[in-house]
């Protein structure tokens, strides 16, 4: 799920997967929904077509949406193609492409952008999920990316790449935001300040599917582990925030299984799930029922006149 509040209303883009035949996470296109208050939905459908088979986004996964100086709206996602043409040794390149707007439901691929992994810091092909926001500290913009490390562990080189850019159109490959050395890799990561502290969140796989989060006194400082360090148990996925202003929440999804069955295989992907993130006195980070949600269902059910059993 890609959250992005928007105008009064949050607009949550997600990965539409057809599942034909068995197969995950092909051609994939990015399907919007919208809502002013977790209740009522609107249905747009296809937002952000996927390309062709001769196009590096036949699959076109996770990214961000932001709005530049002049109100125009950015979106930044990643392309992954399996076709020979855009692999290495046999191995799909993943890139980071945008397409451009002005509403926020309907998009203009940028053809001539296209961010690869430099082959210095970060490898070539773990090279996805970008986020994109503006730090306010150093008056530039920041690109965090799903990435792993050059020559690094393959169980543990996982790490979140930072980029840096005046412009949103030209970027610098800066050393790794964060880097943990203990995962494969870090997916969907997604940064907010809260109060007094800042937050980085983001979803592994290594051990089990969850979604982690540290904090820091510092954008740039030593990102601590609370304990526990999810939103959720075992299951609640690739989830990303967004703000309001007032209140925060953490869209994601808990995944469906194998033929509808409570004991088969967990699937890609899955229900959406949202949560209300709030702080504890530590800083440490809680969930809780969107108070839309609760106020909706916590009403007494009318009598309907029915005998008791007896």
């Amino acid at each position: 799920m890609i959250p992005f509040y928007d105008n009064g209303e949050y607009k949550l883009y997600y990965l539409h997967d057809q599942r034909s035949g068995g197969d995950y996470g092909n051609h994939t296109t990015w399907n919007l929904l919208t809502t002013k208050n977790g209740l009522d939905f609107e249905n747009y459908g296809v937002a952000l077509p996927n390309g062709s088979k001769s196009d590096p986004d036949r699959n076109a996964y996770t990214g961000s949406v932001i709005k530049d100086p002049n109100g125009m709206y950015l979106l930044f996602y990643t392309g992954h193609n399996p076709n020979a043409d855009f692999c290495i040794d046999g191995k799909p390149l993943q890139v980071i492409l945008k397409a451009n707007g002005t509403d926020g439901i309907h998009w203009t691929k940028d053809v001539h952008f296209k961010l690869y992994g430099d082959g210095t810091f970060y490898e070539l092909f773990d090279w996805r999920d970008p986020f994109v926001f503006f730090n306010e500290e150093q008056q530039e913009y920041w690109m965090l990316v799903t990435s792993r490390q050059m020559n690094s562990s393959e169980k543990r080189g996982g790490c979140i790449a930072l980029l840096t850019s005046d412009d949103l159109v030209h970027w610098k490959h800066r050393e790794p935001f964060y880097s943990p050395d203990k995962y494969i890799t870090m997916e969907c990561p997604d940064y907010f300040k809260m109060e007094d502290w800042h937050y980085l969140v983001y979803s592994t796989f290594s051990e089990k599917f969850v979604t982690h989060y540290k904090k820091s006194k510092s954008i740039t400082g030593v990102y601590t582990s609370p304990i526990p360090d999810t939103f959720d148990g075992r299951g609640f996925y690739a989830a990303k925030t967004a703000s309001d202003g007032q209140k925060r929440y953490a869209f994601g999804w808990v995944p469906s299984k194998q033929d509808e069955s409570d004991y088969g295989d967990w699937e890609w992907a899955g229900t959406l799930v949202v949560h209300e993130v709030y702080p504890n006195d530590n800083g440490d980070l809680l969930v809780r029922i969107p108070q839309s949600i609760y106020e909706h269902f916590n009403k007494p059910c009318p009598d309907t006149g029915m005998a008791k059993g007896k």
